[in-house]
């Protein structure tokens, strides 16, 4: 199959099998327990709100930028 990709000019990239640098989800997973981690949320109710202010700190620019690295 990779001969007949290069045949239609596509280069194939072979990756390890995971590399958390390649993978946007793992900063954002990274940026949401920042937020977590201050609020010190002790309740069920407390740590819904704390994880609704964590997302709403995810901006589009964040998401754009950990695509593109």
């Amino acid at each position: 199959m990779p001969q007949e990709l290069a045949q239609r000019g596509v280069e194939v990239l072979f990756l390890p099998p995971y590399w958390p640098d390649f993978t946007p989800v793992e900063q954002a997973w990274s940026k949401l327990q920042i937020k977590l981690s201050q609020a010190q949320a002790r309740t069920g109710e407390a740590l819904g709100a704390a994880l609704q202010t964590a997302i709403d700190w995810i901006s589009s620019i964040d998401a754009k930028a950990w695509f593109n690295h």
